[in-house]
């Protein structure tokens, strides 16, 4: 409510008492960057859930949360791609591996208000570079699929395009084709990345080494803390002139993906500049249509002009890879899951059966 959102200030998320909420389970401690603790709602319409209490424990350290796994102190557990090679050849790790396709697109966003990225055949050229299949398959150790959209596979809204597909030549020709006619003219460009990751730095660098190999551009890498990094994003004054990010679903409808985020008023198109008044029309049109046959087709043809306008290269979907332990029972994972599997169709049959 607006006026517990004013009475705690900036800082309003972090106090359990000023959180309404009506489901299964209810906020009742939050330690920043630590742990949120949810307890079940005796309340809940549907009656009580089969657990007590959920906590979500946030570990930056990958290595500490697997240890921490290991010895039972974590039920779940999301392991970083590095990791998964040594846990697919462990005997028993390996049988408690759950992967599934995430509702999520990850993309190399472009500041579109700074130079080069002003210049459409610029972006292209980036586009055109990327090999996403290495990416995916060798660099992140098989933890994505590649794409060349942004709705994923599978969601209303995907059209299927081979657009700005992995060719050397043709990000070449169009670098040759911007008004800076190659790689001299180019000014500084930063990739900036989240510095708290410690996996972010070899990725970065790969990114880093394709574009130097390919289009001869020297990017500069630039080391950002996590915290610092987030606020940089949600300011169009400080947006990053490129950096890793991406959109996880909240409904699994076309809306959520395109009027949601690209609408020249939507406030993460308005923090990196984007904005296309022929793809407001179309989205707009379909936010109002009734027919689902007809604004499907609206929010498709919005889709192939988003992909057409390159605002930066669209990377891969991540799959959901987690570590479960045997007695955790009742889950039913979904793509939009994102703190743990079954987080949005499994609340009351979530359990612990040791």
């Amino acid at each position: 409510r607006k006026e517990l959102i004013e009475q705690g200030g900036e800082n309003w998320w972090k106090d359990p008492k000023l959180q309404i909420g009506n489901g299964p389970f209810q906020m009742v401690q939050v330690v920043e960057q630590q742990l949120i603790r949810f307890e079940a709602n005796p309340n809940y319409w549907e009656g009580r859930p089969k657990l007590d209490a959920i906590e979500i424990i946030y570990q930056k350290e990958s290595a500490v949360a697997l240890e921490a796994y290991k010895a039972g102190q974590i039920d779940m557990f999301s392991p970083d791609p590095s990791q998964l090679p040594a846990i697919k050849s462990d005997s028993e790790l390996s049988k408690q591996l759950v992967q599934y396709n995430a509702a999520t697109t990850i993309q190399l966003s472009f500041n579109l208000t700074k130079e080069p990225f002003t210049d459409k055949k610029v972006r292209e050229a980036f586009a055109y570079a990327f090999d996403r299949k290495t990416y995916c398959e060798q660099v992140r150790q098989g933890d994505c699929i590649p794409t060349l959209e942004w709705i994923p596979e599978g969601i209303p809204g995907h059209i299927g395009t081979d657009k700005y597909a992995f060719d050397p030549e043709k990000a070449r020709q169009a670098l040759a084709e911007s008004s800076y006619g190659g790689p001299d003219k180019l000014p500084e460009i930063k990739l900036t990345y989240n510095s708290d990751d410690p996996a972010a730095q070899p990725r970065v660098e790969w990114i880093a080494g394709q574009y130097r190999d390919i289009l001869g551009v020297n990017i500069t890498l630039e080391p950002v803390d996590g915290q610092t990094l987030v606020a940089m994003r949600k300011d169009p004054s400080t947006y990053p002139q490129m950096t890793l990010a991406g959109w996880i679903q909240d409904y699994p409808d076309p809306q959520n993906w395109l009027s949601v985020y690209w609408k020249c008023d939507a406030t993460f198109a308005q923090r990196f500049g984007y904005c296309n008044p022929q793809f407001d029309e179309l989205v707009t049109q379909a936010d109002q249509e009734l027919d689902q046959n007809k604004r499907i087709q609206l929010y498709e043809q919005a889709h192939q002009i988003l992909i057409d306008d390159a605002p930066g290269p669209f990377l891969y979907n991540p799959l959901n890879i987690w570590l479960v332990k045997p007695y955790v029972t009742g889950y039913s994972p979904t793509a939009s899951d994102d703190a743990f599997p079954g987080e949005f169709a499994s609340l009351m049959t979530l359990d612990i059966q040791r």
